[in-house]
């Protein structure tokens, strides 16, 4: 097997790869086989004449046609980083997120869940919140940087992990 394609290998790459249109290495694939069936043929029909060159050039014309059918027939196949990433919106994970938010709520004290109540779910400014409590306006901020760490700790605590860059309220 090795003589043949010794012999051979160079002119049938080249006539391969012009049926092919310059694909190289689908002619080597192609020439790897017509050889392959040569040494076949040669072990099954010890007594057959051909003229080998002749026959090998058969064979990969054949080939040639054989896969160009099969490419034609099938639909090409794509690889999965073709494809761009989706994010799927699942509102079910949204829904499950509220309700162990409003059960870690109730960890909080009064003063934090007032607050919270007030910034994030009435969406009011710390100078409205601390016109409608009557407390001063840093007190109202301490009193939130506070009440979302405590958040955030009773959500850890069922198991929910809020990232620090992500809102409250998403």
């Amino acid at each position: 097997m090795a003589e043949i394609y010794d012999q051979h290998a160079m002119a049938l790459m080249r006539f391969a790869t012009n049926m092919l249109g310059g694909d190289w290495q689908r002619a080597e694939d192609i020439v790897q086989e017509a050889v392959v069936r040569a040494w076949i043929h040669a072990k099954e029909r010890p007594e057959a004449k051909i003229h080998l060159r002749a026959w090998l050039k058969m064979v990969v014309r054949n080939l040639v046609i054989d896969d160009y059918r099969a490419r034609m027939v099938r639909p090409q196949t794509t690889d999965d980083s073709d494809w761009p990433e989706v994010e799927v919106f699942d509102p079910l994970d949204q829904v499950l997120t509220r309700i162990v938010m409003a059960e870690a709520l109730q960890d909080l004290s009064r003063h934090h869940q007032e607050i919270l109540q007030k910034v994030y779910f009435f969406d009011q400014s710390t100078a409205q919140v601390s016109k409608t409590l009557g407390i001063p306006t840093g007190t109202v901020k301490s009193r939130c940087f506070h009440a979302i760490r405590a958040l955030r700790s009773a959500m850890a605590l069922r198991g929910v992990a809020i990232p620090q860059s992500q809102r409250l309220t998403s």
